[in-house]
């Protein structure tokens, strides 16, 4: 490559003009996805190839509108993109750990040194006020109050007023959620995510441009919600809580003050009225009590998850405040409860509205969920079409239906009843007998019953085949046993493991004729036949 431009040149690439020169180069500083050296410069190595090269680098302001900064990476790259974007707006990312990286590896001493030079640069005023994104990514070890000073002097917040995003993330330390709180002066964010730090006043950043908020794992106060909700009507996706720290609400409001604000909410014409997504992550209760103390009346939201990462024993009515939120009987056209009920979803028929109720690790007492689910709101057990269900959760639903008054599930058109034997064998003694011929299909359709797993292990025991058929029973009778030849029951099997279906078909052919050979034709022999034979 010629260190000049010389018009005669013979290189093809001398030859391209500025428009597609500038496409090349906006390509070739786009960082590969698969990348493990966090020393990505393409933009400054361009700049290093000719004379012409570097003068049409330096006029190209996209290259120069984002300075990523990261753990491995030298201080002077980040600055020479700081300098050379001159006036124009930028965004800044600072993350004190590597890009590639799976795990929080212990920081070298280079690293904090480079990181602390570019947080410097990044709070002086020249620079300051041009940025429109500001991220950061925080570690115990990177932290130093010294070098961010600046963003946590009290009573004179650090003005930025050019910020239209900010995102703070700290995953491993108490130290920091627990430090001095960040003070940045910025209004009317687009995008505000906050993770395990304080931040004072973040409620003040909501204005009408505001649409995504993600904000926990430390102490939030009920009011900045409040004031959050009234000051952000355009406001899209709204996260309370972590699935790193667990996130406390406190009530700074008086019980009077509660109800006022309620109801300043629910007569302001725009609170929550374009949320589209709420999720609730490891909120320790009473938070979500709290919280729904506050909603405005007339909120409905269509999709809504709460996420726990780790069961609580004595903090289940969680998920029934959960469920209580209003107008959840609009999404409950279809049911899916997984094993143990650590993931419940309920979603509307088109797949527009959906309440998602989930425990990352461990096992919860399902029992407690599934009678709060069976209490929630009773309608929705009239506007079910699809139930997916495990056996034991099967089993465990029963009673609380029928303690609720519940006799049929009158629109439920397709039932998937899920057979998993490893789930099953530490709560086998759960699986109840219950002639559920006092709970009406008038309109099923289907019964599917799928048997999961993934290896011989899995294959289902004589005795948790029989419990299946013993639940089947009064559902078939109720849709009438002549049309269970007719294609009611479906059975199915895990891709990876088609074997288990043939031993679930084993299992149902031993059964019928131990029936057949001691009693004679019965309704578990007919079942268990039928079963055998299915393809």
């Amino acid at each position: 490559m010629q260190a000049t431009h010389s018009p005669v040149s013979s290189s093809p690439i001398d030859r391209v003009n500025d428009d597609l020169l500038s496409m090349i180069f906006l390509l070739a500083c786009e960082p590969p996805m698969w990348r493990t050296d966090p020393e990505w410069i393409g933009n400054i190595t361009l700049t290093l190839v000719c004379r012409r090269w570097r003068h049409h680098a330096l006029s190209l302001a996209t290259l120069w509108a984002t300075l990523s900064w990261e753990a491995g990476m030298r201080a002077e790259h980040a600055l020479a993109i700081l300098e050379r974007s001159a006036a124009d707006d930028i965004t800044v990312s600072i993350r004190f750990v590597a890009h590639h990286s799976r795990t929080f590896s212990q920081l070298s001493a280079a690293d904090i040194t480079n990181g602390h030079a570019v947080v410097r640069a990044i709070a002086q005023k020249t620079h300051r006020k041009r940025i429109t994104r500001l991220g950061f990514q925080l570690t115990a070890e990177a932290w130093d109050e010294d070098v961010f000073g600046p963003f946590l002097v009290q009573g004179k917040p650090l003005p930025m007023p050019s910020l239209r995003s900010l995102a703070i993330y700290t995953w491993d330390s108490e130290e920091i959620a627990s430090a001095r709180p960040i003070r940045i002066r910025a209004f009317n964010l687009e995008n505000i995510s906050i993770e395990s730090c304080n931040v004072w006043a973040w409620c003040m950043y909501a204005g009408a441009r505001t649409t995504h908020v993600s904000i926990g794992g430390f102490t939030l106060k009920l009011g900045y919600i409040a004031t959050l909700l009234e000051f952000a009507p355009n406001l899209e996706r709204l996260t309370i809580g972590s699935l790193f720290r667990p996130t406390h609400i406190d009530n700074d409001i008086s019980p009077e003050a509660v109800i006022r604000v309620r109801r300043s909410l629910s007569a302001h014409p725009h609170a929550g009225s374009r949320l589209t997504h709420f999720d609730a992550v490891s909120v320790v209760a009473p938070g979500l009590a709290l919280l729904c103390q506050i909603l405005p009346t007339q909120l409905c939201v269509p999709n809504m998850a709460l996420v726990r990462p780790a069961p609580v024993d004595d903090d289940d009515d969680d998920w029934l405040e959960f469920l209580m939120i209003p107008r959840i009987a609009s999404v409950s056209e279809e049911i899916n409860i997984s094993a143990h009920a650590t993931f419940v979803t309920l979603r509307s028929a088109d797949d527009t509205k959906t309440r998602t109720l989930s425990c990352t690790t461990g096992h919860i007492d399902h029992i407690t969920i599934l009678r709060a689910l069976a209490n929630a709101h009773l309608p929705m057990w009239d506007t079910v079409q699809t139930l997916t269900i495990n056996i034991l959760q099967w089993s465990a639903l029963l009673d609380p239906l029928r303690e609720a008054g519940i006799t049929q599930m009158g629109a439920l058109q397709s039932l998937t009843i899920n057979v998993d034997q490893r789930e099953a064998e530490d709560y086998f003694d759960e699986i109840v007998e219950d002639d559920s011929a006092w709970l009406k299909f008038p309109v099923l359709e289907k019964v599917h019953v799928v048997v999961c797993g993934s290896d011989s292990a899995a294959e289902p025991t004589f005795e948790l085949v029989l419990n299946v058929i013993r639940a089947l029973i009064p559902i078939i009778r109720d849709i009438g046993a002549i049309r269970m030849l007719g294609g009611v029951l479906d059975l199915r099997a895990w891709a990876a493991a088609p074997g288990l279906k043939t031993a679930f078909r084993e299992r149902c052919k031993e059964i019928a004729e131990e029936q057949e050979e001691e009693e004679g034709p019965t309704a578990v022999s007919l079942v268990a036949r039928h079963l055998s034979l299915l393809p």
